[in-house]
């Protein structure tokens, strides 16, 4: 999951932004990747990129609610 701001978004596309996150196993270096692209596409506003990533089982169902109703 990518959570960015406009300094990111505004900076380098979305293809972009794919190809540099599935080409990073880390996500330290996506990253850093990411915020390099943004600078050296002009870097013309503060550039914040927040990466999670999430696993488990394929298909897992769990509910966010966790209390009985």
């Amino acid at each position: 999951m990518l959570l960015c701001s406009d300094g990111l978004s505004d900076m380098v596309d979305d293809e972009t932004i794919s190809q540099l996150l599935q080409s990073c196993e880390l996500l330290p270096e996506a990253a850093s990747a990411l915020i390099d692209a943004a600078n050296e596409a002009g870097g013309k506003d503060n550039i914040s990129v927040v990466l999670v990533r999430v696993r488990g089982p394929a298909g897992a169902a769990r509910s966010w609610w966790p209390f009985r109703r």
